[in-house]
């Protein structure tokens, strides 16, 4: 998930793309089995995390820019430039327990893409769907599988191919239907629907009788039972320990049903949901407005509404955040991830952490000259990794393996199969795959249309000049390379990332680098990357309960992928966030990018200097 499936969104640290959610924190528990890091990965991803954070690491962020029509729509929205204070223009009133009310503001650089949690897998669409919409399941905290919309986790049958789901029984949709068995059976059913093109299919292949359903033999899935008003049963071909987990990603948010048959008759699908807020308005690409649900199932103190803005870029978030108006800034130059890190009144509102996402260049391995491994591996050997850290401030770990350090399965950063800079090792290979002077002609590099993008871009040509490969670089626009890149045979190499959908290596591995991911248009696995000793580990690998037997066979699909170079991997990133004194109960989620849900204002806001002497500490 959390990435794009649509499928990957770009991310901007003025550096290269990433997808959806990130975490630091550690892998969720399958039900009735060991799970998350062992002790010594947990210790190693806190020396990873602190050493990073110390030498004053920002994260990397969107790779995706406004267009300028959007730009000139935000700056009508908040008005003229006025001098900003070094301090926040606002601290909160001191109270000490939640209060409810008040507006919570937030933004991104580019558009939401939809509403429709069936289809969304783009980091922006779903900070909007979460506040509409909640999954059959849920992640905490500390990244383990909670219930959610369910009284509790499944039941587990014995033979290990049935999950019993007991629905809560005080659920209501926004159009003031009960949550029961039925709606969600028949939400599942269009999530499933091939002319839906849901992504989530991939997650629920081995559920019986869903392949007679796409194929249109059957009208029912055979695995998809209803036991009572509030009991579904989930059957399955085969054991798959992390079907559970599937359940928790936002494909799963049961559509009201008044949605879905406005939706079945031709209308666009209302966004009507089970979650705390309703949208009220959309403004496409200029804001989305919602208001709290005053029927929702869990009563808390949260903000009576929130602003969605679109299209802001950079400089205009930092600018409107310094002026007190935007509530979250996650959006930072090197020079002022600086300015927050260091100046005093602003450095207790900075979060900062490793996101389980993987970053790197894509080689398409169906094309010339990326069908050759020693090409790959020429790319893989050739990028000096440390120096694009250093040049995008520290705001990313260099990193040269197809998992995040947070993942069961990673190898250790001092394995022989991770990829390196050694440029002897790269002209080698590039030797070995029959150009020793280099490549006759260019290769066309995709990437975002930012200043950031086109950064990255140098960086990448003037590592491969070296070995005598020429790149000539393509900036386009995210919808353009979300379509795109995910065809056959169309884009030879391009900036990529991946985030965890789930803590799991499966929601990495499987989309990437399964065989089945590959289809003629919006493929998953847009490398077009084929082994099948690698498939059939990544199968073998949803069969066993045994957690470090899980781990040990993910590690070594992790080293032939590193080795047979599908990416050029180059990063995992960290993000940083700053928020206003005034916004309170930030969390850091490891699944979910963006949690605001659970924020409340302490208002009404005070101004900063009020009551105190001038000079005085902040």
């Amino acid at each position: 998930m959390c990435s794009t499936f649509a499928p990957t969104s770009l991310r901007e640290d003025d550096s290269s793309a990433a997808k959806l959610p990130g975490a630091c924190l550690l892998g969720a528990r399958l039900p009735g089995a060991q799970g998350g890091l062992g002790l010594a990965r947990r210790r190693r991803l806190d020396a990873y995390t602190a050493g990073a954070l110390c030498r004053g690491e920002s994260r990397v962020r969107r790779l995706v820019r406004s267009a300028a029509s959007g730009a000139l729509l935000v700056l009508l929205i908040f008005g003229g430039c006025r001098k900003v204070a070094d301090h926040p223009l606002f601290r909160g009133a001191g109270h000490q327990e939640p209060q409810a009310g008040g507006t919570f503001r937030f933004y991104h650089e580019t558009n939401v893409r939809t509403l429709d949690p069936h289809v969304a897998y783009d980091e922006l669409s779903i900070m909007a769907l979460r506040l509409v919409y909640e999954p059959l399941l849920n992640f905490d905290a500390d990244g383990e599988l909670i219930a959610g919309l369910a009284e509790a986790l499944p039941e587990l049958s014995e033979d290990g191919l049935s999950y019993r789901l007991r629905l809560r029984q005080d659920v209501m949709f926004q159009d003031g239907h009960a949550l029961d068995a039925e709606a969600v059976r028949a939400s599942l059913y269009r999530m499933l629907a091939p002319k839906t093109g849901s992504p989530a299919t991939e997650f629920f292949t081995k559920l019986r009788g869903l392949a007679a359903f796409r194929a249109g033999t059957s009208k029912e899935i055979e695995g998809l039972v209803i036991e009572d008003a509030h009991t579904l049963r989930f059957d399955l071909r085969e054991i798959d320990v992390a079907f559970p987990f599937a359940l928790g990603l936002t494909f799963t948010s049961p559509i009201a049903p008044t949605a879905l048959a406005r939706a079945a008759a031709g209308e666009r699908l209302p966004p009507l949901g089970t979650g705390p807020y309703r949208l009220e308005q959309w403004e496409r690409g200029v804001a989305l407005t919602f208001d709290v649900n005053a029927t929702y199932h869990t009563p808390a103190a949260r903000p009576e509404r929130m602003v969605f803005y679109e299209n802001v870029p950079r400089h205009l978030a930092i600018m409107r955040f310094r002026n007190g108006e935007l509530d979250v800034l996650f959006s930072f130059s090197p020079a002022d991830a600086t300015f927050f890190r260091e100046t005093p009144s602003w450095q207790p509102q900075v979060h900062e952490n490793v996101e389980a996402i993987i970053g790197g260049i894509v080689m398409n391995c169906e094309l010339p000259p990326f069908d050759n491994v020693h090409v790959r591996r020429a790319v893989a050997f050739a990028l000096n990794r440390e120096r694009w850290r250093a040049a995008r401030g520290n705001s990313f770990i260099a990193w040269g393996q197809p998992l995040p350090p947070m993942l069961d399965g990673s190898l250790p950063p001092e394995h022989p199969s991770v990829q390196r800079y050694n440029l002897d090792r790269a002209r080698a290979e590039l030797a070995k795959a029959g150009f020793p002077d280099g490549l006759p002609y260019p290769i066309e590099l995709w990437l975002g249309e930012s200043p950031g993008a086109q950064v990255s871009g140098q960086f990448a040509q003037a590592d491969l000049a070296k070995i005598g490969i020429k790149l000539e670089l393509k900036p386009v626009s995210f919808a353009v390379f979300i379509e795109e890149t995910s065809k056959r045979g169309r884009v030879p190499m391009f900036f990529s990332a991946w985030g965890q959908d789930f803590p799991d290596a499966s929601s990495v591995l499987d989309p990437l680098f399964h065989s089945r991911g590959i289809e003629s248009d919006e493929s998953q696995n847009r490398s077009f990357y084929i082994n099948d000793t690698v498939s059939r580990m990544l199968d073998q690998a949803h069969l066993l309960r045994d957690p470090d037997q899980r781990e040990a066979l993910y590690a070594a699909a992790s080293k032939i992928i590193a080795e047979d170079a599908p990416w050029a991997f180059l990063y995992v990133p960290l993000r940083m966030n700053a928020y206003q004194p005034y916004v309170r109960n930030v969390t850091h989620h490891p699944v979910w990018s963006h949690p605001y849900e659970s924020v409340w204002l302490d208002l009404p806001r005070v101004p900063w200097t009020q009551g105190r002497a001038p000079g005085g500490a902040h």
